[in-house]
């Protein structure tokens, strides 16, 4: 049976959680994922599988391998906000807008031209008080792949995305959440960088 977000509203109160995007920092979690609750979005599980996964994009959009990757994940939940995806133990969301409208919305997520960007405010819905982000870098390649320069990665592209996360930040810290960059390279620049190391000990 599909359950909706608003069931998983608090159940980790209080607690911390990396929200893992599929930059090549990503490849550090190998050595940290068992220490950690995550959050992955796409093609984290080539890596690990994370606690919880997070797709936005139509299966279609996915090359069979990849599809049944998703499918056949062994996350405790696969969020997603797209029908068509099959897996025992989905979740489905509405997206919301793209200036935090819904953030304290039980069923509707953010958006903002990336997938961690939205499961960043499912872990906020979810009660997570210190959020960290890794594999966000919008630099070169993904960890799985020397496939060049990010789609977002243009100058002007990659401002807007970083103001973005900016204003998740800010709107994160004025409900009492922290919100930490864990990558070493990533032009995100406008969420605090933090050591792994550092944020194990929050």
């Amino acid at each position: 049976m599909v359950k909706r977000l608003s069931e998983f509203k608090d159940i980790h109160k209080g607690k911390k959680v990396i929200v893992c995007g599929c930059g090549v920092s990503l490849n550090i979690m190998k050595d940290y994922h068992q220490d950690f609750i995550t959050i992955g979005v796409n093609d984290v599980p080539k890596l690990f599988t994370p606690t919880y996964l997070v797709v936005t994009d139509h299966p279609q959009r996915f090359a069979l391998p990849r599809r049944a990757l998703v499918m056949q994940s062994q996350s405790k939940a696969l969020f997603t906000c797209v029908k068509g995806w099959r897996n025992a133990n989905t979740v489905m969301f509405d997206l919301g807008s793209r200036k935090l409208a819904s953030l304290d919305h039980l069923e509707n997520v953010d958006h903002f031209m990336n997938s961690p960007y939205v499961a960043t405010g499912i872990a906020y819905k979810m009660g997570f008080t210190n959020i960290g982000l890794i594999g966000v870098d919008f630099t070169k390649d993904h960890f799985y792949a020397k496939d060049g320069h990010h789609p977002l990665s243009s100058m002007k592209k990659i401002r807007h995305v970083s103001d973005a996360y900016g204003v998740m930040k800010t709107e994160l810290k004025n409900r009492g959440v922290n919100f930490y960059n864990l990558s070493k390279d990533s032009a995100i620049t406008s969420i605090p960088k933090m050591d792994i190391e550092e944020f194990k000990k929050l």
